[in-house]
């Protein structure tokens, strides 16, 4: 596989101590990527199934702060994945995202660690087949995701691997707990066409409680389309953390809600896949095979 990210951050503004504006630039960030998956069925290791990824990055934090090329950092960082297929219908699985070397903007020491993460998840899925029909389905998802990085004021950040020791084995249990960002979604399918999504972040650290909503349209089985928006205005989920707060003692309240930073972000994405596969049987992609 190849894959291919951009995110526009927008406009910022760089001004001086006494806030008078200095220069204004356009934030993003990019990634291309190659994938590969796999499974060894043939030796007859079943319902196990494994992924890497290799890709390169370029973050344009601060573009043209400086001379030559600083205020934008790039490097190489590589994914790793697992997959156990518990039943036809459930599955969990477990990815380290963004293995590689700290990244750095103005000066070499000035390092900062790359957001390296792990996840584990836990899927089901359930396909409704009338008369051949791929009618509908139903398939949802519930997630952990804890990013591991340790840095210093003086000194290099740590490597990812040893992070996993410095930022989460020395850690207490409750500043773990708040580390870990949750989240849970679903996804209602109809003629394997179509598709309606609902999802929510709940990240207490960043203070991003956040509920996304998408579609998808999919195509001849290799084509997929899909869009979502972020609802999250300033405050949001307000009501919600102070019941946690008093069901939950270990958790730390956060009276103001959401930031609402991320609230009305769109995302876009355009996929093709199992292109290589294409016959006669995809010009009808809503019939079970």
């Amino acid at each position: 596989g190849v894959f291919v990210n951009f995110i526009d951050f927008g406009i910022n503004t760089l001004t001086d101590k006494e806030r008078n504006t200095q220069t204004e630039f356009r934030s993003w960030e990019s990634v291309i990527g190659l994938s590969w998956g796999f499974n060894l069925h043939k030796i007859g290791i079943k319902n196990h199934y494994w992924g890497f990824s290799a890709k390169v990055y370029k973050s344009a934090l601060v573009p043209g702060f400086g001379p030559g090329d600083k205020g934008v950092g790039s490097g190489l960082a590589v994914d790793a994945g697992y997959i156990w297929q518990l039943t036809p219908r459930a599955r969990v699985g477990i990815s380290f995202q963004n293995m590689g070397q700290p990244v750095w903007y103005l000066s070499r020491d000035e390092s900062d660690p790359i957001p390296f993460t792990f996840n584990l998840a836990f899927a089901y899925m359930n396909d409704v087949t009338i008369n051949n029909i791929r009618f509908a389905a139903v398939r949802s998802e519930m997630l952990v995701q804890r990013e591991i990085a340790r840095n210093y004021l003086e000194n290099q950040p740590d490597p990812f691997w040893k992070a996993i020791h410095t930022d989460v084995g020395q850690a207490t249990y409750n500043e773990n707990f708040k580390e870990i960002n949750y989240k849970i979604g679903a996804e209602l399918s109809f003629l394997n066409t179509v598709s309606y999504r609902i999802g929510f972040l709940f990240d207490q650290m960043g203070e991003r409680f956040e509920k996304r909503n998408g579609i998808g349209i999919r195509l001849l089985n290799h084509i997929q389309f899909d869009m979502s928006l972020i609802y999250s205005p300033e405050g949001y989920f307000k009501e919600e953390l102070h019941k946690l707060h008093k069901w939950l003692p270990r958790f730390e309240y956060y009276p103001q809600g959401s930031h609402g930073i991320r609230h009305k972000q769109l995302g876009f994405s355009l996929s093709f896949y199992d292109l290589l596969n294409f016959g006669p049987q995809d010009l009808r992609w809503w019939e079970s095979k």
